[in-house]
């Protein structure tokens, strides 16, 4: 009687904390290799959590208790609009790759000279927040800078540094994201247009960690291979939050440096097609990018 019991309990118990969990697999349309990192943002309330390195998403069955709608989003991938309905019924969502056609280059090691765009020593103001009375806006709003860059030649990032201000939490999960678009070669401030006309180049799922706030955080990008041809005037740098778990993004505070003719204009990005585009200031977001050519 007493081991019947305790089948009973032990039956009860894995019960209780399996009921309440909902995962699911991300993978690619174009071979079901899973895609780690995937980013799955609840529209309404700005939550959020990302794929695990096999592309398992896991979130509590409260987030999907009501008809909500998400966007998972991924590096090299389309944006995939999904509710609460498809994530019941389905157990694995598969993400399209983007298909674009990226200028040829050439990179030669032996005569690469360093190039720099905006500074680490102007002055630092008041940081700005990703903050909205609408939610679902904000959720899918990145700080973003547009790099004009000085030159015609093909370009290897190398180097990025970032002044980032407080956070929440212990410590901050980012990504970088690079954009260009083979129709908008040169786009012009204050204009939006249509995310879906920009690609992201280079396929670097890479996250970094940032435990430091108030100061400057430097990340060597080589290993990433973001290269961008000479026929690009110049490119979209997007930062996205990567939640350690399901809850609230966090809400990232960018200082402004108030300089001119350091060429990197302040920008939004949306996903899905929504729109991206620079302001018309003459500020920047607080950053400096080395690249090589």
């Amino acid at each position: 009687m007493l081991k019947r019991i305790i089948i009973l309990l032990h039956f009860i118990f894995i019960s209780f904390f399996s009921f309440g969990q909902v995962s699911f697999k991300i993978v690619s349309q174009e071979d079901s290799i899973p895609i780690p990192n995937v980013l799955l943002i609840q529209k309404s309330e700005g939550k959020g959590v990302a794929s695990d390195s096999k592309g398992i998403i896991e979130l509590p069955e409260t987030a999907i208790s009501s008809n909500s709608d998400f966007i998972l989003s991924a590096i090299g991938f389309e944006d995939l609009d999904i509710n609460s309905k498809d994530i019941y019924e389905g157990k694995v969502f598969y993400l399209n790759p983007r298909v674009f056609e990226l200028d040829s280059y050439t990179i030669s090691s032996d005569k690469l000279v360093p190039v720099y765009l905006g500074d680490t020593i102007s002055s630092i103001e008041k940081p700005i927040s990703l903050r909205s009375s609408n939610p679902e806006k904000v959720s899918n709003l990145r700080f973003a800078s547009y790099l004009n860059f000085k030159d015609n030649k093909d370009r290897i990032i190398s180097n990025v540094w970032v002044y980032f201000g407080e956070f929440a939490g212990s410590e901050l999960r980012i990504r970088f994201r690079w954009f260009v678009s083979n129709e908008i070669r040169k786009p012009k401030d204050g204009k939006i247009y249509s995310s879906d006309d920009f690609f992201d180049v280079g396929e670097s799922n890479a996250v970094y960690k940032i435990d430091k706030i108030n100061a400057w955080s430097r990340f060597d990008l080589l290993q990433d291979e973001i290269v961008i041809p000479k026929g690009y005037k110049g490119c979209y740098f997007v930062i996205d939050a990567i939640p350690n778990e399901y809850g609230k993004i966090t809400s990232i505070k960018i200082p402004f440096q108030n300089t001119k003719g350091n060429r990197i204009s302040p920008a939004f990005y949306f996903g899905s097609g929504k729109g991206i585009g620079t302001y018309e200031t003459y500020g920047c977001f607080a950053m400096m990018v080395e690249y090589l050519r």
